[in-house]
């Protein structure tokens, strides 16, 4: 027969370790959600709501929008970066990040910010029907964007937040795909914003044309050309920073090591920033 007090003492011995293991889950979980918090106190985010027409049917979009941490609680005015992704990604992942592709978010870019502004992420697909398997297919999309549907989603952010009504406090940057949106964008609105970064494309049309219109132009503009040194699109990006090297304040970044992801996207992003609004 077992010795009750051998019982008593191994009850007590178990006791023990699932108290120190309830501790040991308990800080786990405290430090799991102390990490959430960081992620979250610097960024506060919203939905906005447009609508746009494409091949005569409506459609009912939302965009993603990274707020500063004290917009809620001040009055003043922001500037506004719109922000576009690339071929087959959502209009979220510079806002939430992707399981697939460990890198910084918005929030964490800003938090080294003076002034942290406005980041809206929309899409230029008209809905997640429209991604196939060939990034061909988003051409026509991108030009469009820039021609329609970026002058809705800035005509929404100005009703709904407390912006700047002036280019020069506005921005517009994107990722491969979304780089190419924004070479259309410098093209066809150039009266609407003010700086851009085009992150891993080079330009896709006449670059001499589009140095001729940015000459002839009289609006100061700030121009980022960046890709990863790894990435077959830092050949496209150096020829046209090279073609417009006569207009001023046109830059290339080579992010060493970087290859065509969110990561590299990210740390090019990083160093734009610092020319943004400035």
């Amino acid at each position: 027969m077992i010795n009750r007090k051998f019982i008593i003492t191994i009850v007590i011995f178990l006791s023990i370790v699932g108290v120190i293991l309830m501790i040991i889950n308990q800080q786990n979980v405290t430090k799991n959600n102390k990490t959430k918090e960081e992620r979250h106190d610097s960024r506060d985010t919203d939905l906005l709501r447009y609508q746009t027409t494409y091949r005569g049917k409506t459609y009912q979009k939302s965009a993603p929008v990274y707020l500063p941490k004290d917009y809620r609680s001040s009055d003043k005015k922001y500037n506004v970066l719109i922000l576009m992704h690339g071929w087959s990604m959502t209009s979220r992942d510079f806002i939430s990040g992707r399981t697939d592709d460990r890198a910084p978010i918005i929030a964490d870019l800003m938090k080294k910010e003076k002034e942290p502004f406005i980041v809206v992420t929309p899409t230029y697909y008209p809905n997640r029907s429209f991604v196939t398997d060939s990034w061909d297919d988003d051409r026509p999309l991108n030009e469009r964007f820039s021609k329609v549907e970026v002058t809705e989603v800035l005509d929404a952010v100005k009703t709904k937040y407390r912006v700047y009504d002036s280019r020069n406090h506005y921005a517009f940057a994107g990722f491969s795909m979304g780089s190419i949106t924004t070479w259309d964008v410098l093209e066809n609105q150039l009266d609407k914003f003010r700086y851009f970064q085009m992150m891993a494309s080079g330009y896709d049309g006449d670059i001499v044309e589009l140095r001729q219109q940015l000459q002839r132009s009289e609006l100061p503009l700030d121009i980022t050309i960046s890709a990863g040194s790894d990435d077959s699109t830092i050949y496209g990006a150096r020829n046209s920073a090279k073609s417009l090297q006569e207009i001023s304040n046109v830059r290339l970044f080579t992010d060493q090591g970087g290859e065509h992801n969110l990561s590299s996207a990210m740390r090019q992003l990083d160093y734009g920033m610092k020319f943004f609004f400035k």
